[in-house]
């Protein structure tokens, strides 16, 4: 999916390899001669297109914040597939900018507008998903009170923001794969399952079998 996230040019391509090595590392860890290297371009043509690290972390956020606003914009459906594949849509996006969910970044973390921009982005998602589980529950597949729906988007959002920091501080990087993306979903499901109607459980494991 990653690959599909930037243009075929230069600067497409420099987004495209310090995303995946920021991925496989951490933000502070890789130079920029690093994603020059694996962008196959000299460190001044990176220079040209991006002056810093944080300028790449900034429009690694664009890109984050655009596909998220798309995602967040398809219309709802209340039926069980579409439910659970808005959810692994989501955690597949968050796991192509997992850099920006796991590490430390000041340009995120501690700059105003970049932390204020990561805010709004997870009150959307956090609202989203509220949505999707009263819908669940209007169509008959969650049985869950509506004072408990908050308390469950907030954990399902805590879940997709820190279980790469988890995984990363329980198994270093080397455990950063798409397993860890499947068990992250598997841990999603395990949230949700207690408030699943018979017929809600039914759909769930025929969708994704771990979780019966």
């Amino acid at each position: 999916m990653t690959e599909l996230l930037f243009a075929e040019n230069t600067k497409g391509r420099i987004l495209k390899e310090s995303l995946g090595l920021f991925n496989e590392q951490s933000f502070s860890q890789v130079t920029t001669a690093q994603i020059a290297a694996a962008a196959s371009i000299r460190e001044g043509n990176l220079w040209y297109h991006f002056k810093t690290k944080r300028d790449l972390a900034l429009s690694h956020l664009d890109t984050l914040e655009q596909k998220l606003s798309k995602h967040l914009e398809e219309p709802l459906n209340t039926s069980m597939n579409e439910m659970v594949d808005h959810f692994i849509n989501l955690i597949q996006l968050l796991w192509d900018f997992r850099y920006i969910m796991r590490d430390h970044i000041p340009v995120l973390d501690e700059d105003a507008d970049g932390a204020a921009r990561l805010q709004r982005l997870f009150a959307a998602v956090e609202q989203r998903v509220q949505t999707r589980l009263l819908a669940g529950k209007e169509e008959g597949l969650l049985d869950i009170k509506e004072d408990e729906i908050e308390r469950v988007s907030v954990n399902a959002i805590l879940i997709a923001r820190y279980w790469f920091d988890y995984v990363r501080a329980r198994h270093g990087n080397q455990a950063l794969t798409k397993g860890a993306s499947d068990a992250g979903m598997l841990q999603l499901g395990s949230l949700i399952k207690p408030y699943l109607t018979s017929e809600g459980r039914k759909i769930l494991k025929q969708i994704i079998p771990e979780a019966g």
